[in-house]
C-alpha cells in the first residue's frame, strides 16, 4: 500500500510541533511496511522551511494562494495546478493506493481533484478551521470555504476527526487511522 499524504503543517528544524502526529504516523506506519509520500504544501508568499531531521522527510511544495482567508476557499485548484504532474510521476513509479488530506482546506480539494485524476479513494482528516469556517472565516468568504468543504466531505471515502467537537460539527468518526 502506498499513501499520498498532503499537508499544510509539518514539523521543520526551527518547530518541530507542527504536524508532529503526522510525522509520527508515518514513521509507525512505515515500520508496520505501508510506504509513504508526504507533500507538505505552503503558499508562495510563505519561505521555504527546511525539513526536521527526526521527522521523515517531506516534499515541500509552493503554490500559489491570496494571503489571509480571502484565498483560502480557491487554494485547493491553485494546489492542483502545483502538484498535478508531481503526482501523476510519483503514481507512476509506485502506484498510490490513497491519498490523505490534513484538513479540508487547502488539501481538501486537491485530494479530490488528484484522487478523480488517478481513479483511487481519498480520506481527510478535520482539524479546526475546515470544521469551524463560518466562524473563523466571516461573511461571504467563510461561506465559501463551508461550501468547499462539504463538497470534500461528500466526495471522501472516509473522514476523520482530531478532536470530539470537530467530529459533532462534521459528521466525522473520531481519527482512528487502522479503520481505512
Amino acid at each position: 500500500m502506498h499513501v499520498l499524504i498532503l499537508t499544510p503543517c509539518y514539523p521543520t528544524a526551527a518547530d518541530d510541533a507542527p504536524g508532529c502526529f503526522i510525522a509520527e504516523c508515518v514513521g509507525e506506519f512505515q515500520r508496520q511496511g505501508i510506504e509513504f509520500s508526504v507533500i507538505a504544501v505552503h503558499p508562495m508568499h510563505h519561505s521555504r522551511p527546511a525539513s526536521d531531521p527526526k521527522a521523515p522527510s517531506p516534499t515541500w511544495m509552493k503554490y500559489f494562494r491570496l494571503p489571509a482567508n480571502p484565498g483560502l476557499s480557491s487554494a485547493g485548484q491553485f494546489l492542483h495546478v502545483a502538484l498535478k504532474f508531481h503526482a501523476r510521476q510519483l503514481h507512476a513509479r509506485q502506484p498510490i493506493s490513497l491519498i490523505h488530506a490534513h484538513a479540508a482546506l487547502p488539501c481538501g480539494p486537491v485530494a479530490l481533484l488528484l484522487a478523480t485524476d488517478l481513479g483511487i479513494p481519498f480520506v481527510v482528516t478535520v482539524h479546526g478551521l475546515d470544521a469551524f469556517s463560518t466562524q473563523q472565516v466571516p461573511g461571504w468568504c467563510g461561506r465559501r470555504c463551508s461550501a468547499v468543504c462539504e463538497d470534500v466531505y461528500g466526495a471522501a471515502a472516509g473522514c476523520r476527526s482530531r478532536s470530539e467537537v470537530a467530529a459533532a460539527m462534521r459528521d466525522c468518526a473520531p481519527f482512528a487511522f487502522s479503520s481505512w
